[in-house]
């Protein structure tokens, strides 16, 4: 089961919300912008830093995982 732990959104269209999922015990970032949307994960030790600087952590995350990618807004179901 995935929990939110926190969120936050901006005027300018940047939702992010902090993620854990109970049954694997992973933390993820959920960022949405008016373009995209993506969810990578994160290190637990890191998680609030990470929900403070999403944008470290997703560029991160496409270097880590050749697979990532970012979705077009709309394109996804949460």
């Amino acid at each position: 089961m995935i929990t939110e732990l926190d969120s936050r959104s901006t005027s300018y269209g940047l939702s992010v919300a902090l993620l854990w999922n109970s049954e694997t015990d992973e933390t993820m970032i959920e960022l949405e912008t008016e373009t995209d949307w993506s969810r990578f994960s994160v290190p637990p030790a890191e998680a609030r830093n990470a929900f403070d600087h999403p944008f470290v952590y997703q560029a991160r995350a496409l270097e880590r995982d050749a697979e990532f990618q970012c979705l077009p807004r709309g394109s996804f179901s949460s």
